[in-house]
């Protein structure tokens, strides 16, 4: 496949935005929609985004689940969570796993149910970007993608992992895949430069990383660098501009506001994307609709 995207792209970062804190308000339930949902990609996607981005763990029957920890506890509701307490995704059922109210009613969703949501929206060519951690995951996945190769080929699936590994094993298996390596904070600005909660302590990048994401790319050709927003420099622009690749963009781990979002970097993104300089750029945010109105 390796069709890359083109121009700037906003997608839903696990749908609507990351919601485990949520879940220990309660009433904050209403009024958020639990990541990666089923009803969290819907909206995002209903509501303008052009794709979203979801978490993969493989269940013990093996097959791929839409959630970011494989400890089901952190995403729990508030009434099931003592009971899930302890308990593994790798060692559940797909079907003990969809069982687990995740707030509001909703269940964990299986990739394969995202597929087939995200593939009937034909008016776009619609973005899934998967963010692998489960290294035991990539066998399966890449088999279900198969399996949609068809009706796939009028969208994008781009997989994303801090583990080059599990790339790695992406690429052994698939030589069209869109792979897209997020780069460790480490990287970037070296070991020492990093402070609590992975924050830069200096403004500019080690000159070795260059060539290690150089290498990785002619090892096995990656589509876009990957980093978070708090990580991101115009250097690393002028680095993916060089090797002809696109960026993509993360919001935290902690949910981030429209209003709380990074505007001076997501218009220097869009720019570099909109007059050329990368083929694209991706940004994954938790309120896609508001931030792209914010853009104007």
């Amino acid at each position: 496949m390796l069709q890359r995207q083109k121009g700037f792209k906003i997608i839903g970062h696990r749908g609507y935005g990351p919601t485990p804190a949520a879940l220990k308000t309660p009433e904050n339930l209403p009024h958020l929609l639990p990541e990666n949902s089923l009803a969290a990609f819907k909206y995002a996607l209903d509501n303008g985004a052009d794709g979203i981005e979801c978490d993969v763990f493989l269940s013990a029957d093996g097959v791929p689940m839409l959630i970011h920890d494989d400890e089901i506890e952190q995403h729990a509701a508030p009434a099931v969570a003592a009971a899930m307490a302890g308990k593994l995704v790798s060692k559940m059922t797909a079907a003990e796993v969809a069982a687990v109210d995740i707030g509001g009613g909703h269940r964990v969703p299986t990739l394969e149910a995202l597929f087939e949501l995200v593939f009937g929206y034909t008016d776009r060519r619609a973005i899934i970007n998967l963010d692998i951690k489960d290294t035991t995951c990539v066998a399966a996945v890449c088999a279900l993608m198969q399996k949609h190769a068809a009706v796939m080929a009028a969208h994008d699936v781009i997989v994303s992992s801090f583990n080059w590994d599990i790339l790695r094993d992406f690429r052994a298996r698939d030589a069209d895949i869109m792979l897209v390596p997020a780069i460790k904070s480490r990287i970037l600005f070296g070991e020492e430069n990093i402070g609590p909660g992975y924050v830069p302590l200096v403004d500019y990048y080690q000159p070795a990383a260059r060539g290690v994401l150089e290498e990785l790319h002619r090892e096995i050709r990656i589509a876009a660098y990957d980093t978070t927003t708090t990580d991101f420099k115009p250097a690393l622009g002028a680095w993916a501009a060089a090797a002809g690749l696109g960026l993509q963009i993360s919001t935290a781990n902690n949910r981030v506001s429209a209003a709380g979002s990074d505007y001076k970097t997501l218009h220097h993104l869009r720019a570099l994307a909109e007059n050329g300089t990368v083929p694209y750029a991706l940004i994954k945010v938790d309120e896609p609709d508001k931030v792209r109105a914010a853009l104007g």
